[in-house]
């Protein structure tokens, strides 16, 4: 992403995809599905650092590799990347770049007040990309 600024809607994008990697590369009922660390939140960074640990400790490459790319997101959050505010997140929302649960996660809102937050600069309230649900 050369010339663009990361901020915390690309971190926790990132994670959100990690997460569901990392979930899909265990099989069902795996041990590691079980570790307190398991779907780690980008507010609570010793699980994210404890996940990529897990993920290593199994010893299966693909899993390193996983932990590696946790290992970058864990970076960045330490780094406290810059939390756009409101106006920015809903215009990129309105623009397709996020969808609205990273932007409610980034802001700390629940549904309906993202959504009020949407229809309060006049758009409706479904203006946004679906792609985070997907």
């Amino acid at each position: 992403m050369s010339g663009i600024e990361r901020d915390m809607l690309h971190v926790i994008d990132d994670l959100r995809e990690l997460n569901w990697e990392s979930s899909f590369a265990l099989p069902k009922g795996h041990a590691l599905k079980r570790s307190p660390h398991y779907w780690p939140w980008h507010e609570d960074l010793h699980h994210v650092d404890g996940w990529a640990a897990d993920l290593r400790s199994a010893g299966d490459p693909a899993l390193e590799d996983l932990a590696r790319r946790y290992d970058h997101v864990a970076a960045e959050l330490r780094a406290a990347p810059r939390v756009p505010p409101v106006d920015e997140v809903v215009a990129r929302y309105a623009a397709g770049e996020v969808g609205d649960r990273t932007a409610r996660y980034a802001l700390g809102m629940e549904l309906g007040e993202f959504f009020d937050a949407v229809t309060a600069r006049g758009l409706p309230p479904w203006s946004g990309s679906q792609a985070d649900d997907e």
